[in-house]
Formats: structure tokens, sequence, C-alpha cells
């Protein structure tokens, strides 16, 4: 298990089974370092053994010592801002957070300011933080729910090995126009884009796999509930993928919906399951159904 106090800062005890075995293999194998990241730290003398900088990763281990590895955390990239930026989890290394919806993830030529980024930077600001700001999983500007942001590069390698690997699991509501054929199932169709400078994205032969499990919460008249979980996360994947099926998002005027009930494509990500970057522990994090599609869902039962 990795320990460590610090966002900065690694740790791992060797035990009876890391008797005589060479650092890097502890390394590698017990700490999960990339070996990008171990060539950084010994070009800079930030692997310690036993409070030692400097040490050779040939070295063999004896029970009981302690590799201690400082992570350069890198400067903040954007310029702070103060706003309100709801914080459900977070521990030494992850932030999960809730978007709103109409908030600019990151900078963009059309947004330079009052994004996410901008939030966090001040958020880290005042902690005393200085750490570059990593996005694990990205939203549209009108899509809320749950982001995830790792603090170091260290965790960022890890959490994308979990998505690599679909143990990182993402789960969203959406309202669809119309009734799906089937109440459930899993729409595996790939996706990329017709022309290289066109923000739209099609379902194309040659795109990149893209599949998405659904199924029906609730129905309505016109409308249609469903709970999505990803495996993979192309951009604009559930808004393609249901606008293929012939059910765009209610709201979403690029891929066929329309905005009469509501101005907004009414998509929110509800739910992200991951491993905890040190211990492996399981954490589940819950995003509430935001008061206008709870406002609207409301509306439509009446």
């Amino acid at each position: 298990m990795i320990e460590g106090n610090k966002t900065d800062e690694l740790i791992y005890r060797c035990i009876d089974e890391d008797l005589g075995k060479p650092l890097l293999e502890i390394l590698v194998n017990k700490m999960k370092l990339s070996s990008r990241l171990i060539r950084k730290s010994k070009r800079t003398k930030n692997i310690f053994v036993n409070d030692r900088g400097g040490a050779s990763v040939n070295m063999n281990m004896r029970n009981n010592d302690t590799i201690k590895v400082i992570l350069d955390l890198e400067e903040n990239q954007f310029e702070a801002e103060q706003m309100n930026i709801p914080i459900l989890y977070e521990d030494l290394d992850m932030l999960v957070i809730d978007k709103e919806p109409y908030r600019v993830v990151h900078p963009t030529k059309r947004y330079q300011s009052s994004t996410i980024a901008n939030g966090l930077a001040y958020i880290f600001n005042q902690r005393g933080i200085n750490t570059k700001i990593r996005f694990i999983n990205r939203l549209d500007r009108d899509t809320s729910g749950i982001l995830l942001i790792a603090k170091n590069s260290y965790a960022q390698q890890i959490i994308s090995n979990q998505m690599r690997d679909n143990t990182i699991k993402k789960k969203y509501i959406a309202l669809l126009h119309g009734k799906l054929e089937k109440k459930e199932g899993t729409i595996n169709l790939p996706i990329g884009r017709l022309n290289e400078t066109d923000i739209k994205r099609s379902v194309i032969v040659d795109g990149q796999k893209s599949i998405t499990h659904y199924k029906t919460l609730e129905t309505f008249e016109k409308y249609t509930l469903v709970e999505i979980i990803l495996e993979t996360g192309r951009t604009h994947q559930i808004r393609v993928h249901f606008s293929h099926l012939g059910n765009p998002l209610v709201g979403d005027e690029l891929y066929g919906g329309d905005a009469v009930i509501f101005p907004r494509q009414a998509l929110h990500g509800i739910e992200i399951t991951f491993k905890n970057v040190r211990t492996n522990e399981i954490i589940n994090v819950i995003s509430n159904i935001p008061r206008d599609i709870s406002e609207l869902l409301m509306s439509l039962r009446k």
C-alpha cells in the first residue's frame, strides 16, 4: 500500500517478500510508477531510501526499508477566479466536483475565463497548493455533473490505467426524444468526424470504438428517461449514439433534438466509481439531479 500524507509524496515500506529485490522492481510492481516518472525522479534525485536521496534503482531492498518518491507537481497553468464549485469528494490525489451547466471546463478561444479550471486554480491557491490541474474526464458546456481531477502526475497515470482497464464506472442520466425500440441495451458503434474542422461527430465506419450501455428509467408520452454507463469516453458519445438511434437528447439542437421544453441538452453525470490511487479502496461518488432537470421531470409527470 502506498502511504504518505502529502499530495507530492509517495511512501512504500518494504515487507518480507521484497527482501533482495532491486529498487526498480519495487517502483514498477509495488508502487506502480511509470517508466517516464521513474526516469524523471531519477534525474531530479527525488527517489529516497531511508531518507537518502538519489537512490540507485539497482540497489537491493532490505526488510523494513522505506522508499519515498517526491513528485514534481508542476505549476498551475490557469488564472485563478473565485467561483462556487461544489466538492463531492477529495483525497490527497483526487478531486471530484459537481459541474453546473453552462460552464466551460477549461479556457478556449471562445471562453477564455470563468471556466471550471479558473475556479479550481483559485481553490488550490487558497490552500497554498501550486499544482497542474489534470482533468480526467470532460463535460460539454451545457452538461452538468461529475468531473474527476487528478492533483499530480502519479494520480493521473493510475486513474488513466483504471480507465484503460475499464474499472472506472461513469453513470449518466439523459432525457431523450421519443420511445426507445429496446428498453435497455448496448450501442456499439464507432464515432468520428466526417470533417476535421467540424465540431460535430457522427457514427462512421472507420471511427473510434465507442460503447454505450443504457436502460430505461421512466417513459413519458413523448420522452424517455434513461440511465447510461459509458464503456468508452469519446467526445459527444452519448449525444451521437442516441441521435443515431433516432432518439436525440432533449435540448441538443446540434444532434437533432429541440430546445422547446428545455434550453440545454438534458444530460447529467450522476455517478462515478473508481479506486483510491494509494489504497485501492473503492470510491463511489454521487451527484444529485440538478434543479432544472428535476423540475423538467416533475412537469412531465403531471
